[in-house]
């Protein structure tokens, strides 16, 4: 008869042997899966080669079969000592399999191998005993030195692709090179070691490559051996776990090596960029008194060069702020578990012209999961010209039935402002907290109670949640504007929290109401109304956080023609331009914030000037002759740009794995030759902002927005 000892975690049963001893110097895993036929002739087989050691040891499966596997390893428990069964019961994978036989283990060592005989159980004595007298940390059984071989594994395609697996990993993750045989499966580890392993971080099946990676100055050693065939059920491996395999390598070398380094160089190398910086100016102003450059096109050309350079430095810094610290985000990616909600909301939602998408909005909006009597949502819509969306709204508000979902419809002089409409649903609100979402926005169910969990955690005023453009492949600058908006959201606005001044996002954004009354609400004449209030609110000491959560994350499009999203950037470079003249940043506290918000604001100047700056650097570096050291410096900008686009090929995969997105390796080809052009684009929208301020044409355009394509995502969050 079984012996229950207790309940895990995740509520799989522990079962072990009657007669279990609890001093054991070895604990053996097998993890299986659907292995009935091999059960017994496992354990038969190393049960005679145990009994030539004096080793104390257990035996543990941690089963995740579907077939009759359990009920073989009960039967022979009832006259074998020290065996503990533990049962789960969702096939959770090999690497948790390890990890929960690691939390289970009683010995000083554990014993990792498969439960197919193709780990043979003669070898584990060896293993055994190389332990004893090497007291490694790590002792890895291997198929590739001399006296072992792995004939087990069939044909020369299955060998050959061993051995291309093993150089991969070697080639990109150093600390798998202390073992002849990384991909091995059968090892033994110090359990003092194997308990500290971070289980959150075990995702592929090559749990021994994990632990190298993880573990990097264990003490290894080898035993060799060889690999048998496949005895009783067939072999489960195949193509996609090849591809796992390789996916599970390149995010180890992500994780472990890549942003470490990013984060290493820019922590503690960021005194060389300010030495470039303070090297470049002093050059520069070498160049003004000594005079050997000259022409006035040279000048303008390194002028302009030396701008370009500082402001590519600081981007390079505000695309990788949240890598680099991460403990200042990625801690606060989970608000898990939530505080009872006690915040109220007033979620509103400006509309203009958008039957096709509204009613699909505000049925998401009002379906977040949240008490209803602390929400409520208003629908704000200008009447004089848009009765087509006034229907929608009220078809869909009549259609849900909820009290607390209402239409705002506004109209007369002086016309349809989103601001205007802002003011009169803040005029309306009876909640604590004013949030606003476009009017084509995807908004995840559990948005407001991790809201609510963070004002009451950290007691701020203000918190920007993520908004990220999805469709990447729709056009050639839709990929570019999706990582805009991830480098924005998920890292430089931390960057600009952490100096206590926000230009805030256009939704998705948190306010107590209070302090929007007290600053007077929505600037009803200003085409950047986010940017300006959050610098207002700045200015009054409000204490911001940002929350970028991907599953949390509000999902909208990008502008679906040139001429849109020409129009959008159009008029938030119009609306900084009015932000920047009104001078109401002068009030803030701190000259560092006012620096970081008149470099924002004045941005659009910098990008119309590009639209001429690279023509005419084309001409330069072909008609004018400068000293060799200043034409170096000039080309500065184009080692930024290269470090950009690096930078934007390893984000644009890491947005496509969390997004579980589709993904094609040619999108780096695409970054790499398109770059320039939307740059370009980016010019042109800023160029024709000026003219357009200059002119006096200060009305708003409107953008053309389109239903979240939901084929883009296989992870919804529906």
């Amino acid at each position: 008869m079984e012996k229950t000892l207790n309940i895990t975690k995740k509520g799989n049963l522990i079962e072990r042997s009657d007669s279990y001893n609890s001093e054991v110097l070895f604990s053996i895993i097998f993890p299986t899966f659907n292995e009935s036929e091999n059960v017994v002739p496992l354990l038969r087989e190393l049960g005679v080669y145990l009994e030539k050691v004096d080793y104390p040891y257990e035996i543990l499966f941690i089963d995740d079969s579907k077939d009759n596997t359990p009920e073989v390893i009960r039967a022979y428990m009832k006259h074998a000592p020290n065996i503990t069964l533990i049962h789960r019961n969702n096939n959770t994978g090999l690497a948790t399999a390890f990890a929960e036989g690691f939390a289970a283990a009683q010995g000083e060592y554990v014993v990792c191998m498969d439960s197919d005989l193709q780990h043979p159980p003669e070898a584990v004595p060896r293993l055994m005993r190389q332990v004893e007298r090497t007291q490694s940390d790590i002792v890895v059984a291997t198929r590739y030195r001399k006296g072992g071989h792995a004939e087990g594994l069939g044909g020369t395609y299955r060998k050959a692709v061993s051995h291309l697996c093993r150089f991969f990993a070697w080639t990109f993750l150093p600390a798998t090179r202390k073992s002849s045989d990384p991909g091995a499966g059968f090892f033994a580890i110090r359990r003092s070691i194997a308990t500290t392993i971070d289980p959150t971080k075990l995702r592929g099946f090559k749990i021994l490559i994990e632990i190298l990676v993880q573990k990097k100055n264990a003490t290894v050693s080898e035993i060799v051996y060889g690999f048998r065939k496949r005895e009783g059920n067939d072999s489960k491996a195949t193509m996609q776990q090849g591809i796992n395999y390789l996916a599970q390598v390149v995010d180890l070398w992500r994780d472990y090596y890549i942003k470490p380094f990013y984060a290493k160089y820019l922590r503690q190398k960021l005194h060389l960029f300010y030495a470039i910086l303070l090297a470049a100016a002093l050059i520069y102003a070498a160049y003004f008194i000594s005079g050997l450059v000259e022409g006035t096109l040279a000048k303008i050309v390194f002028t302009v060069s030396m701008f370009l350079s500082i402001q590519g430095f600081f981007a390079v810094i505000l695309h990788l702020y949240t890598w680099n610290n991460p403990l200042k985000h990625f801690a606060q990616e989970r608000y898990l578990p939530h505080e009872t909600p006690t915040y109220s909301f007033t979620a509103m939602i400006p509309a203009r012209h958008e039957v096709d998408v509204l009613k699909t909005t505000i049925k998401r909006v009002s379906e977040v999961d949240y008490p209803e009597h602390l929400k409520e949502t208003f629908v704000l819509v200008y009447a004089d010209d848009d009765p087509e969306t006034i229907q929608a709204a009220k078809e869909v508000i009549a259609e849900i039935g909820k009290s607390n979902v209402q239409l705002l419809d506004f109209g007369g002089d002086p016309g349809p402002s989103k601001s205007r409409g802002l003011n009169i649903g803040l005029a309306r609100s009876t909640k604590d907290i004013i949030t606003i979402f476009d009017a084509e926005d995807r908004v995840q169910p559990g948005l407001y109670n991790a809201i609510n969990t963070i004002f009451i955690r950290k007691g701020v005023d203000v918190v920007q949640s993520g908004v990220q453009l999805m469709n990447y492949h729709s056009n050639w600058y839709s990929m570019f504007n999706v990582l805009e908006y991830y480098f924005w959201f998920k890292s430089a606005l931390h960057f600009f929290a952490s100096r206590g001044v926000v230009p805030l996002g256009g939704n998705t954004v948190f306010m107590k109401r209070d302090m929007v009354r007290e600053i007077g609400g929505w600037d009803a004449d200003c085409l950047t109304e986010d940017a300006d209030i959050g610098i207002r609110m700045a200015s009054k000491g409000a204490k911001f956080d940002i929350f970028y959560n991907e599953e949390l994350s509000t999902q909208e499009q990008t502008p679906p023609t040139i001429a849109s999203f020409v129009k959008q950037r159009t008029r938030w470079n119009q609306g900084f331009m009015q932000i920047l003249k009104k001078g109401e940043w002068l009030q803030l506290e701190k000259f560092s914030q006012k620096v970081l918000i008149v470099y924002v604001l004045a941005w659009p100047f910098m990008q119309a000037a590009l639209v001429f700056f690279l023509p005419l650097s084309i001409v330069a570096a072909f008609f004018i002759k400068i000293p060799i050291v200043y034409s170096l410096l000039a080309f500065i900008p184009l080692y930024v740009l290269i470090a950009i686009i690096v930078i934007s090929c390893l984000a644009i995969y890491e947005f496509a794995k969390t997004y579980k997105t589709k993904f094609n390796i040619l999108y780096f080809l695409k970054i790499i030759i398109m770059i320039i052009p939307f740059q370009m684009l980016l010019g042109i929208s800023a160029f024709r902002a000026i003219i357009r301020n200059l002119s006096g044409k200060l009305n708003w355009e409107k953008t053309e927005h389109l239903n979240i394509d939901y084929s883009v995502t296989t992870n919804n969050n529906s």
